[in-house]
């Protein structure tokens, strides 16, 4: 009987070690989907030729086998053929005046292939033809985001008047064809709208994220019901931050970073976690290396990813592992 009990008092002393060590390192644990890395195919730094020079590249926006990057630094939007990367023009200049962009926050493309650039420098909009020839400007406006569906510009607006808001604009006249505010005071909602982190369109809902406790939302446009809560997975890091949901096979892709503030060399965790919208987790992508990845300027394009890293000024293209 002693040797029987002697047998078991190993395996139950790593019991134990494993046990506490679950607990207090909650990152280690393996989740019960698929982990897989993104691999890189392609990059592009920060001057590869004299016709441009990332200084603080914000938001890529694709069209046409064309890939637009808005660079808030240089105040310009650099054009690359989508797929080589070769430098095709630029359009605006560092100033006030017309055609001329001030700290640049993002970019829209409209059906009629007018450009629409968040001015933000100058709190205006400007309209260009896609080859940069500069059409007209709307003043007062300070859009935070410009995102496409279909023939419409989903904008989170912030006003020069106090009145701050997310709405739904018709792309080249302006036409206010929705207020997310007005729907949501409709809806009992109104106080979820100080804690937005990000906002989007899925299919026909709208998608929320927070700044504190971090969680989406997917809220049906058409009835006000909130079809879904999406927790984020914790992998034992002090913060997380949360980037726009990228539609992607029946479902969306949500980019997070996992980060812990104190030490020098910050460690970071960027992944995109593959969400069903009932959600569920699929699968996650992990983004190589210990990159400041500006989450905003994702660009899910067929089955690549496009990501800036804007400390570094260098802009990375990924394939998605199947």
């Amino acid at each position: 009987m002693n040797k029987i009990i002697k047998q078991f008092k190993l395996p139950l002393y790593l019991f134990i070690i494993i046990s506490f060590s679950l607990l207090l390192f909650p990152g280690c644990t393996k989740p019960g989907y698929p982990e897989k890395e993104l691999i890189i195919i392609d990059s592009l730094g920060w001057q590869e030729s004299d016709d441009y020079a990332f200084v603080f590249p914000f938001e890529l926006k694709a069209s046409d086998e064309e890939l637009f990057v808005v660079d808030n630094g240089a105040s310009q939007v650099f054009v690359f053929d989508e797929h080589t990367f070769e430098y095709k023009r630029t359009i605006g200049e560092k100033g006030k005046g017309p055609g001329e962009l001030m700290s640049p926050q993002s970019i829209g493309i409209t059906d009629t292939d007018s450009l629409i650039i968040l001015d933000t420098g100058n709190y205006r909009l400007q309209y260009f033809e896609r080859s940069g020839v500069f059409a007209r400007s709307v003043p007062e406006f300070g859009l935070w985001t410009i995102s496409q569906d279909k023939t419409d510009i989903y904008a989170d607006i912030i006003s020069l008047l106090p009145e701050t808001g997310i709405y739904k604009i018709e792309p080249d006249t302006l036409r206010l064809l929705f207020s997310l505010s007005d729907w949501l005071q409709e809806h009992g909602l109104k106080s979820i709208e100080e804690n937005f982190y990000t906002f989007g369109v899925l299919e026909n809902n709208f998608v929320i994220s927070f700044i504190f406790n971090p969680r989406i939302l997917l809220i049906n446009q058409e009835n006000g019901i909130l079809n879904t809560v999406f927790n984020i997975p914790d992998r034992g890091f002090s913060n997380q931050q949360l980037g726009k949901p990228l539609s992607y096979k029946r479902g969306f892709l949500l980019p997070v970073t996992n980060f812990s503030e104190g030490s020098e060399s910050q460690t970071r965790r960027t992944e995109l976690i593959h969400y069903r919208l009932d959600s569920s987790i699929v699968e996650t992508f992990i983004m190589p290396g210990n990159k400041s990845y500006f989450l905003e300027g994702l660009l899910l394009e067929k089955n690549y990813i496009y990501a800036i890293d804007s400390l570094a000024g260098i802009l990375y293209k990924y394939i998605i592992p199947q």
